[in-house]
């Protein structure tokens, strides 16, 4: 195994990792991209459905926060999601503004095929790495999100716990 290397904050570094985020990021969509396309949903669909999947429950103003679009804009996500019976919007008797989201079992089992996939990838990948690594790239991955987005993760996290 090669030795950790000690330059690993010089500028050919910070571009390397910037190169192999972007690519590693774009062979995960490229991963999903058939699925989804079957399935007739597009990538902003895919990652509400994979967010709503991991917080079921979640409402229109979480998912906005986490996703960082607009809600009018994540509003016509939902309304063509809920049409094509991916998602359910649920009201509460608290508070009627509030529709939790919930997954559809059509909606499920895009998801799975697609996870899948990516799963694969992810799991040949952490095997060659080990533990160890694993834990440093999660922790690598979780700094780069930034204190605002890594808290509202770590909340959220924390709420599907509890649900």
């Amino acid at each position: 195994m090669a030795s950790p290397n000690p330059l690993f904050l010089r500028e050919e570094e910070l571009d390397r990792g910037l190169e192999l985020l972007y690519f590693v990021g774009h062979q995960l969509n490229l991963d999903a991209q058939a699925l989804r396309a079957q399935g007739a949903i597009d990538e902003i669909d895919h990652h509400t459905l994979f967010l709503i999947e991991r917080q079921p429950g979640i409402t229109l103003a979480e998912l906005s926060a986490v996703l960082g679009v607009s809600k009018q804009t994540l509003s016509r996500h939902l309304k063509r999601l809920a049409e094509s019976g991916l998602i359910d919007q649920e009201t509460t008797t608290q508070d009627r503004r509030k529709r939790p989201l919930r997954l559809t079992d059509k909606a499920a089992a895009l998801l799975a095929e697609i996870k899948a996939l990516q799963k694969r990838r992810l799991r040949l990948a952490f095997k060659s790495a080990g533990a160890t690594a694993v834990e440093g790239f999660q922790r690598v991955l979780l700094d780069l999100l930034g204190e605002p987005r890594r808290d509202l993760l770590r909340r959220l996290t924390a709420g599907m716990r509890t649900r």
